[in-house]
């Protein structure tokens, strides 16, 4: 995972070089704050472009976006304006609010082969089904340590845990990239 620390001065020939690169995933850490009216959206649009190219190519080369900004300055309502612009299915949780259950299944017991099993999850269904998903977590530096590992294969791989699965896990097939929201100094 590639991460860039982008400000004003340098956002504009980042967005100009993700554009004309489609090599490897990638992640854009933006300093909300900093970034004026139209760059954030400018950055979405991209990564909205390069994944649905990645998706209908069979690839997995789509670009993740990780906002940082103070509490209060409007990154969940900019990427909810832009996401209804744009027709997106935009999943949003709370990563400070997501267990271990939400990624991975809850636990049940088999009485009849008197073990437990796990059962899948249904959280994330929308990814899967909705065409044109893209899942926002907000607040992703205060999810539990718990967590954090299953979030990043989520981002990475584009799958979860799915005990219903021959290999144990699912591709969610309608997810095109991710946008992450954190605060600094968390």
């Amino acid at each position: 995972m590639k991460i860039k620390k982008l400000t004003e001065e340098t956002l504009q020939q980042a967005v100009e070089q993700e554009v004309d690169t489609m090599g490897k995933n990638k992640t854009d850490v933006v300093d909300a704050e900093d970034a004026s009216q139209g760059e954030i959206e400018k950055i979405l649009d991209n990564a909205l472009l390069q994944s649905k190219r990645a998706h209908r190519h069979g690839t997995s080369k789509w670009l993740n976006v990780l906002f940082i900004g103070l509490a209060g300055a409007g990154k969940t309502a900019r990427i909810r304006a832009w996401a209804e612009k744009n027709g997106v299915n935009l999943l949003v949780k709370r990563a400070v609010d997501m267990d271990e259950t939400d990624l991975g299944g809850a636990v049940a017991p088999d009485m009849q082969n008197l073990r437990a099993r796990r059962l899948g999850s249904a959280e994330l269904d929308a990814l899967d089904e909705v065409p044109n998903s893209v899942l926002f977590l907000d607040e992703l530096n205060r999810a539990r340590d718990s967590v954090r590992g299953s979030l990043l294969t989520l981002i990475q791989d584009h799958t979860v845990t799915d005990p219903t699965q021959p290999n144990g896990e699912r591709k969610l097939k309608n997810f095109l990239f991710t946008i992450a929201a954190a605060n600094p100094g968390d």
